[in-house]
């Protein structure tokens, strides 16, 4: 699975037991059937931002999808908002914490081994951005220059 980050990219995770594909696009994540190709849902970033009349940073630019371990939730990044979201699966919904990654222009996102942490590379400002995936806080930020 190679990773390459921003929309002019695809980033995708796979939940093979439910046999879905989960794909980036511009401010959405497509779920399609891995078994006859089928879009069988969207989750809309503006749609979150509309539940929660959050004015700012759009959630466009979407460079990073990653299924937690227990594949119960949607880690998403997005390069334009450099923030980091999570769709709950048991919720159906949006979970409420989002977090600024601290990190400008994110071009790629990519999670440990284990799923335990989230890396962001952080193109304009030089850093890598740590985020433990089951808290959703940043750990810290590494400054590369």
């Amino acid at each position: 699975n190679q990773r390459r980050g921003m929309t002019g990219f695809v980033e995708a995770d796979f939940d093979e037991r439910k046999r879905i594909v989960y794909l980036t696009g511009f401010a959405s994540i497509y779920k399609i059937d891995m078994d006859n190709d089928q879009l069988i849902g969207t989750l809309d970033l503006i749609d979150l931002y509309e539940s929660q009349n959050i004015n700012g940073w759009s959630p466009t630019g979407l460079s990073g999808v990653t299924l937690s371990k227990e594949k119960d939730k949607l880690f998403i990044t997005s390069g334009d908002a450099h923030s980091f979201y999570t769709y709950g699966f048991e919720e159906s919904k949006w979970l409420t914490n989002i977090t600024n990654l601290g990190g400008y222009f994110i071009t790629d996102a990519v999670a440990s081994p284990d799923k335990q942490y989230l890396y962001t590379v952080n193109e304009k400002s030089d850093s890598i951005t740590m985020v433990n995936l089951t808290s959703g806080d940043v750990v810290r930020i590494i400054r590369l220059s």
